[in-house]
Order: C-alpha cells, then structure tokens, then sequence
C-alpha cells in the first residue's frame, strides 16, 4: 500500500493523508520522501486553492519511525541536495492554505509537520507532544521557533522540556488548535474550511498568505512594511487594469 495518499475531493483541494496506520503515520524516509515530492508537485500547481493534510487511522503522526529513523544531519542541512528531501522545506514553499486535521496523535517530528500548516484544527482525539528530549534529539524542522510564537514561552518550555502531552481542548484554548470537532466530523469540517478558501478570490488568497508568513519571520515593523508593499502593488495593478472605476471594485 502507499504510505502516501493524494485526492481531489472538491476543486482546487487537495486532501494528503500519511497512510501507515499501523505504524501510526511514523516518518520513515519512503514517507518523508513522498511527503517531500508531493508538496513540491502542488507547490507548483496553478489551479490549487487549498491543502489538508491528515493521518490515517487514529494518529496524525507518531514523530520518526525509531525503527528506520531518517538522516537528522540531512534533514536539518540547508544544502540544496538535502532540501529536496525536506518534506517541511517544501511545505514552506506552498503558496496556498495548508491545513493541518490532527485527528489523534501528534508527536516530534509529526507536530513539526502540523506547525507547517497555515491553520491547525483536530478532533476531540488529538494530542501534542514534543519528545526531542526524551530520546536525545534536536528539532530541525521548526519546531523550537513555531512553538513559542503560537502560544507563548512559557507553555511552549512546559511542553518541550518535560515531554509532556497536551489535549485537544487545552490545545484549544492555548490558541495551538483554530476549532476542535468530534471525530467523526473532523474531515466534514476541514473541507468546509478548504471550501470556503477555494471560493475566494485565488490570487489575493496567495498574496495574503505570502504576506503572513513574512511577517511571522521578521519583526513587527517589517511585517507592516511588508504588508504595505503588497498593497501598494495590488493596488496599482488594479488601478492600472481597471482605470477611473477601480475603486468601485473595494
């Protein structure tokens, strides 16, 4: 069987789903490796309006298969070569809304893929967990960073430094999680979400999440900077096409 599913449930939405459920979604390098594919493929797809990325069975993702573990030294190289096979590079570089349906357990390097998602929402099942120290690693796909920006330092220590778990509906109020739904209304509920997404304008969405994501890297100020810059080019482009009556279009 794949490790790796791909479909088409509405236009524009791609739905990829880690398939090892026995293993519980657990990163071995054929996964990472159709992971890092898979994302470069849609990266580059025009007519993409939105992602969801979830796990078969009842985990979202285990963390690295300890069993078959993946090169850390590669995973965390800025080498292009060694990018290629960085599945979280790749989500980076995914111009659309990735969302992320944890719909059970979501440890190490599984909550370092969810942390790659634009919007996080999970099921009354879900649950979090950071074991870098338990077993003697090191985060290399930006978790130590993502974390603490999401739901503050102190939580984020909390979590990380004792390998602790942490629920759905903590998760939730800790602002890590957008909504928590029953299981079985996990997947309805993040289509409608990827629906909705598809049915706005496709370009603004793109240029919307560019400017997001720049701002979480830099400072505030940047981030306004930044934010102004795509305006000002939006805004010209459509005074430019749509002369004197643009400004019936805001």
């Amino acid at each position: 069987a794949n490790s790796l599913l791909v479909e088409r449930p509405l236009p524009g939405v791609a739905v990829v789903t880690l398939n090892r459920p026995a293993q519980l979604n657990a990163l071995n390098e054929e996964l990472t490796v159709a992971l890092a594919r898979t994302f470069e493929t849609l990266s580059a797809d025009k007519t993409l309006r939105a992602v969801i990325l979830t796990g078969a069975g009842k985990a979202f993702c285990a963390g690295v298969d300890l069993n078959a573990p993946l090169n850390g030294v590669q995973q965390a190289s800025e080498e292009e070569a060694a990018l290629r096979d960085n599945p979280v590079h790749h989500m980076s570089r995914v111009p659309v809304p990735i969302i992320a349906a944890v719909n059970g357990h979501c440890i190490t390097g599984g909550f370092e893929l969810a942390l790659a998602c634009d919007i996080l929402v999970g099921s009354t099942k879900a649950s979090f967990c950071d074991t870098h120290v338990k077993f003697g690693l090191a985060p290399c796909w930006g978790l130590s960073q993502k974390l603490p920006r999401l739901i503050g330092p102190s939580r984020a220590a909390l979590l990380s430094y004792s390998a602790g778990k942490l629920d759905a509906g903590t998760a939730k109020d800790w602002g890590l999680l957008a909504h928590v739904f029953p299981p079985e209304q996990l997947m309805e509920e993040a289509l409608k979400i990827a629906g909705a997404i598809a049915t706005n304008d496709a370009r603004m969405v793109r240029k919307y999440k560019k400017v997001l994501a720049a701002g979480f890297r830099v400072s505030l100020g940047e981030g306004l900077k930044q934010e102004r810059e795509v305006a000002k080019k939006h805004y010209a482009a459509m005074q430019e096409k749509l002369g004197a009556g643009w400004k019936s279009k805001l």
